[in-house]
């Protein structure tokens, strides 16, 4: 059978949609002067339109009608009160951010080293045990090499200030070494506590970039008149925002007294005017606010390339570091030199963590990715590290720190998504061990791009802990001793990232959290 192929139908015409649209035609009777006889055709400057035309235009004058009762007159003048209105971008805060510059093309080009070639286009000579013409060995460059052994200037390197800001901005910091510090009152309850978090908030001038990489440790001062916040990033940089201030970046200075990761940044708890940091570069430096120098405390072979991941005070002069071969040192700033007094090896992996006991100073607490969390008493320390508590885990222990008023708890954050409470109020009996309280189920996969959470106490109690959360929408997040969740720091507007770290102030209601960005969140 033969298959009829059907005929395209020529293209409308105004006759051929007329008699298309015949039924909508007969609705609206066009019975203007410049209609033909069958009222189907209308003209408009001089051109004949058919019905389907005709309808359109009427719709437009039956619009433009409508503008003209309202006294609106200029159809651009219209877009206005049909258009939505624009919100202005809020104002931001601290540090600028880098413009992208527009990607060039890519151009696809064949290599000189591959064709045997050196850069001038000669033949490279060959080279034994290799494969033939392969390029002549070159020194490694270190992209970010350890700053010159020394004192370093506090010199702020993104706001180059006149001398008279300079000395203005140190003088503030050196005001915070002689400020009143806040005294611990442990007779609040919680549900108190909890209440007044109530009434923190968060705002725009809240929110400000303080370091131009993502952020690793955050710290607070724990004066009682002045808010400075602190934050350490990956490539060696400290931002200190110095809140409600106009100098710099709306309060807010750069340094970069490192060159790696600063995996730890705190301040003495006997001498607030020292803000210590301890860097992937292998050095501990402390930032002297008094003077605006950053101070050498610590320093490992550069050729051994051991980084320092942790620090924690055993009194005024001395501290314990957390080295990233397993091992914690004991530092006493005394001493001349800038090297530990004792190193203990103390795991197969590197460490974490290290935390020292806040009323039985010779505690010391180590996690590491070996997945264990370790108690250590530094009486008994000989040729072979006597571990008084060992503290296993499923996976790579991210965080483990003591109760910070009496120490009877400790708190670890593992990877296998638990956060777990530990008794340790016998550790003096050696016959007994350490109990597990509470293991809390918490998302703690934070990927490659997030720093790991770290769930730490508040500095003043020993019933609350904070720890940032992957949940939607972003939030901080507050647990009691017993595991339960009795607040969250949110807001759909000014927090909308993820703050891997986070920091207590010591004694006012003051809440900060650092993302990835190098962003820090204020809650006051």
């Amino acid at each position: 059978e033969e298959v009829m192929c059907p005929i395209p139908s020529p293209p409308a015409t105004s006759r051929t949609r007329r008699s298309t649209h015949e039924d909508e035609a007969t609705k609206y009777q066009v019975d203007d002067e410049d209609s033909d006889d069958n009222g189907c055709e209308q003209l408009l400057g001089g051109v004949k339109l058919g019905a389907y035309e005709a309808l359109i235009q009427k719709n437009i004058n039956d619009k433009m009608n409508v503008l003209r009762k309202l006294g609106i007159t200029d159809v651009q003048e219209g877009r206005k009160y049909l258009l939505p209105k624009k919100v202005p971008k809020p104002q931001q805060f601290g540090l600028k951010p880098k413009k992208l510059r527009p990607k060039s093309p890519v151009i696809r080009r064949t290599s000189l080293r591959i064709a045997g070639m050196n850069p001038v286009g000669e033949k490279l000579p060959d080279r034994p045990g290799w494969s033939p013409n392969y390029q002549l060995n070159e020194p490694l460059v270190d992209e970010h090499p350890r700053p010159p052994a020394g004192p370093i200037t506090m010199a702020d390197i993104k706001n180059k200030d006149s001398s008279e800001n300079s000395e203005e901005t140190l003088a503030r910091l050196k005001g915070l070494c002689s400020g009143e510090i806040g005294k611990y009152n442990g007779y609040t309850s919680l549900k108190s506590v909890v209440k007044s978090f109530q009434a923190m908030a968060i705002s725009a001038k809240r929110v400000a970039k303080v370091v131009p990489a993502r952020i690793f440790s955050v710290a607070i001062h724990p004066s009682e008149q002045q808010t400075l916040v602190c934050a350490g990033d990956k490539w060696g940089h400290v931002g200190l925002w110095d809140v409600g201030s106009s100098l710099g970046s709306n309060g807010v200075h750069l340094y970069e007294p490192h060159s790696r990761p600063i995996s730890s940044i705190k301040f003495n708890p006997q001498d607030t005017g020292h803000l210590y940091s301890a860097s992937y570069d292998g050095t501990v430096r402390y930032a002297d606010l008094a003077k605006g120098v950053f101070n050498e405390a610590y320093v490992t072979d550069e050729e051994d390339d051991i980084m320092c991941r942790d620090i924690d005070f055993s009194s005024a002069d001395t501290f314990v570091v957390a080295l990233g071969t397993g091992e914690f040192c004991l530092v006493d700033s005394r001493t001349q030199g800038y090297k530990a007094e004792k190193t203990y090896v103390a795991h197969s992996k590197g460490l974490r963590t290290i935390s020292v006991h806040p009323v039985d100073k010779h505690y010391v607490l180590t996690c590491s990715v070996d997945g264990f969390a370790k108690v250590w008493d530094l009486r008994h320390m000989g040729k072979k590290p006597n571990c008084i508590a060992s503290l296993p885990h499923p996976r790579s222990v991210s965080s483990a720190c003591y109760s910070p008023i009496t120490g009877k708890q400790i708190l670890t954050t593992c990877l296998d998504n638990r956060l777990r409470i530990y008794d340790t109020s016998h550790l003096e009996d050696s016959q007994k061990k350490s109990p597990l309280l509470h293991s809390i189920s918490h998302n703690n996969y934070t990927g490659r791009w997030l720093t790991r959470f770290q769930a730490v106490w508040h500095p003043s109690r020993d019933d609350m802990f904070i720890v940032g959360s992957m949940d939607r929408p972003r939030r901080i997040e507050v647990f009691d001793n017993q595991g339960e969740l009795v607040n969250t720091f949110s807001d759909q507007e000014y927090l909308c990232s993820v703050c891997s770290v986070n920091a207590f102030h010591p004694t006012r209601n003051v809440l900060v959290g650092g993302n990835s960005s190098g962003r820090l969140h204020l809650f006051m």
